[in-house]
């Protein structure tokens, strides 16, 4: 079974979960700020936490916050939590961000925060929207923070500069999923001295430092991930995600996506544990996303044409932390392809302003976000070549299989 997504630990990962490193974490967030061109990092249990704590060391609420209206429903908790108000951006199929236009549309004399995603790993040009931001700035006399979500992207780049640099902060998840993870955890990263003290003054008043069963239960769930994600074991985690409800804390329940809510953890420390990882990880980064990039260029010439699906535009400066395909009949071609023992994953399977907590703040229709959400598949994307190439073998079965179906029909 190849699962929708494989955990870049090795077993000398695993064995850092014997030792307790103190110094990890702080060194963790000193190397992270150094491989990406910042001076200050910030770690957190969650990326939403980033986000929160990150919009609530500017002390701004009661104010608009613009925002995809087709990205992790965490970063509108994260909005709605820090008492402030979503206003949803459609977005286009071209790389599944809102355009420029849509988002300087959305600015008001209320809006105080612009969020890019650059979902997928799809750079948003965030240099011209940042020169966009200051007209409105000068226009009403107030500062529009500009925050990167690189929870997907990390250092995707667009005309040659990083998207992270343009803006004010930007931050990261390191979940188990991510192109760079720490199993559990999220980080900020900053320049800008007046707001990291900000942030620092803020951490120290509602951070906690985790709880000892609390590391003791990551270190566990790192061992078993570990293994739960290896070919053959995957048939039966497989089987307890779909078949019964003993994995639903660790799947459907981590993020909620109808209910506004963060996890009780969400104002804790990263743990000694995560810090340990993403250290090992930031040495092999560079080779993760060469990967990546092989393998999305594969998909894009080894997929076969056809009606039912619409690969991505190969955009320069990508980092592809998925390949998203859009396709009819989604759910028929992730079930076949389960059946050949690939699962196709959903990242983003819901546009936020259909969810029914969001209802309230939606003014219009958002159909390409509902579009999106009804139609992409994710492939497996951070394997070996000749895996992907297998895939690659495979959906395209079942994408000949699909048109033979709607031939006969017809």
């Amino acid at each position: 079974m190849i699962a929708r997504f494989k955990i870049d630990l090795k077993i000398q990962d695993i064995l850092e979960t014997i030792k307790i490193n103190k110094s990890a974490v702080n060194k963790f967030e000193r190397s992270f700020a150094e491989k990406f061109g910042f001076k200050h990092a910030f770690s957190y249990s969650y990326g939403r936490s980033a986000l929160k704590f990150l919009i609530e060391s500017t002390g701004i609420t009661k104010s608009e916050i613009i925002m995809s209206g087709y990205t992790c429903s965490v970063v509108a908790h994260a909005v709605v939590l820090s008492g402030n108000t979503p206003v949803f951006v459609d977005i286009n199929l071209k790389d599944f961000n809102p355009s420029i236009k849509s988002i300087s549309n959305a600015v008001t004399s209320k809006t105080r925060f612009v969020i890019l995603s650059h979902t997928f790993g799809f750079p948003q040009n965030s240099k011209k929207i940042q020169q966009e931001i200051k007209k409105y700035e000068q226009k009403y006399q107030h500062k529009i923070w500009l925050i990167n979500d690189c929870a997907h992207s990390f250092d995707a780049q667009s005309e040659k500069f990083r998207v992270m640099n343009y803006g004010d902060a930007a931050i990261f998840g390191l979940n188990i999923s991510k192109s760079l993870t720490g199993v559990f955890g999220g980080i900020t990263v900053t320049n800008n001295a007046i707001l990291a003290r900000r942030i620092t003054l803020l951490n120290t008043k509602v951070l906690q430092s985790g709880t000892v069963q609390r590391e003791i239960y990551q270190r566990l769930y790192i061992i078993l991930a570990f293994f739960a994600f290896k070919r053959l074991p995957y048939r039966v985690t497989q089987f307890l995600i779909g078949k019964t409800n003993l994995l639903t804390r660790l799947t459907d329940s981590y993020h909620l996506d109808g209910l506004i809510h963060f996890p009780k953890d969400s104002n804790c420390k990263l743990t000694f544990i995560s810090g340990q990882i993403g250290i090992r990880q930031l040495r092999k980064y560079d080779q993760l996303i060469k990967n990546r990039l092989k393998n999305s260029e594969m998909y894009t010439s080894e997929l076969k044409e056809s009606t039912f699906i619409t690969k991505p535009r190969i955009i320069e400066g990508s980092t592809f932390s998925h390949y998203p395909v859009l396709v009819n009949d989604k759910n028929w071609i992730r079930s076949k392809m389960l059946k050949k023992g690939i699962e196709c994953g959903e990242v983003i399977q819901y546009s936020i302003p259909e969810l029914e907590s969001y209802r309230k703040y939606v003014l219009k229709k958002y159909h390409v976000s509902l579009k999106a959400s009804n139609s992409v598949i994710n492939l497996p994307i951070n394997y070996s070549q000749k895996q992907t190439l297998n895939i690659c073998k495979q959906f395209n079965e079942v994408i000949t299989e699909l048109e033979k179906s709607k031939n006969a029909k017809t």
